[in-house]
């Protein structure tokens, strides 16, 4: 009777788990949104709960608590991915502190990195990883990329996206190229004013592991913009406009452009996943 009951117990637990995965797995209109490493945190804190009873209650609560927990990694992510691709070379200081860490020539007032800084739209990355060696412990073979790059550049793509810059089933992915040394591949996004699909960043991968990324202009600005805003920079789209240089028009639309999730939309992401 013991060995019968923990049969039973066995069962249940796998078919528990089974529906939890499954469950998870429809949430991607959510984790699509994710970059790489928001999406191993959130789900690796959602499978926590698969040891709950799967019940609609439980479902819609572990639900809801996603989707609260998916804006404060919008916004997180958006700086890691930002400060992932900074360069000192790339980086140009905001107006208000240009005369103190530019034009001043004392000598501890020569900034070695900046402190509140935009990156130009043309940016060379150190650190987001390169070209396979040749080794297929941690190579995208299929593309010729290590696996951190593909991660890195699709996480700029999950960002753009978030930023209104869509991406859709016509717009590759780092994967999708064969990549080589020095050669351009080019990345783009569907413009939701024209339905065109234009170029959101143009991308070299160099042997010696640096990164040359074109971006287009619009993205960049709105990205800079809120970049700024969320490092606590920028408070308002009077002072991003004073301090980038760009035009206050067009910074009153980027300013807390940044997807964010209301709780009145909450039950409509549910739909396919409930």
């Amino acid at each position: 009777m013991k060995d019968v009951r923990e049969l039973l117990r066995m069962k249940v637990s796998s078919l528990k788990e089974k529906y939890w995965k499954e469950l998870f797995d429809n949430l991607e209109d959510i984790t699509s949104r994710l970059t790489s490493t928001s999406r191993e945190s959130l789900l690796g804190l959602m499978q926590d709960n698969m040891s709950i009873d799967f019940t609609a209650q439980n479902a819609f609560a572990v639900c809801i608590w996603v989707l609260k927990n998916c804006n404060n990694y919008f916004d997180s992510q958006l700086i890691e991915v930002f400060e992932s691709i900074y360069s000192l070379e790339s980086a140009k200081n905001y107006k208000s502190n240009d005369k103190t860490l530019v034009k001043d020539k004392w000598r501890y007032n020569c900034a070695s990195e900046h402190s509140h800084y935009k990156l130009d739209y043309r940016v060379v990355c150190h650190g987001i990883g390169g070209l396979t060696d040749g080794s297929w412990r941690y190579s995208n073979s299929d593309c010729g990329l290590q696996q951190r790059s593909v991660d890195n550049i699709n996480n700029i793509l999950t960002i753009s996206n978030n930023l209104g810059f869509l991406q859709n089933e016509q717009c590759p992915k780092a994967q999708s190229f064969k990549w080589e040394r020095g050669e351009k591949n080019d990345f783009k996004y569907k413009d939701l004013s024209t339905g065109d699909l234009e170029i959101l960043m143009e991308v070299k991968f160099y042997l010696n592991g640096n990164v040359w990324i074109k971006f287009n202009q619009k993205f960049m600005q709105k990205f800079n913009v809120e970049f700024g805003r969320l490092k606590g920079w920028l408070r308002s789209a009077k002072e991003a406009a004073e301090e980038t240089g760009y035009d206050i028009q067009s910074v009153e639309s980027m300013f807390k452009s940044n997807i964010q999730l209301e709780a009145k939309n909450m039950p409509l992401m549910l739909g396919s996943a409930l």
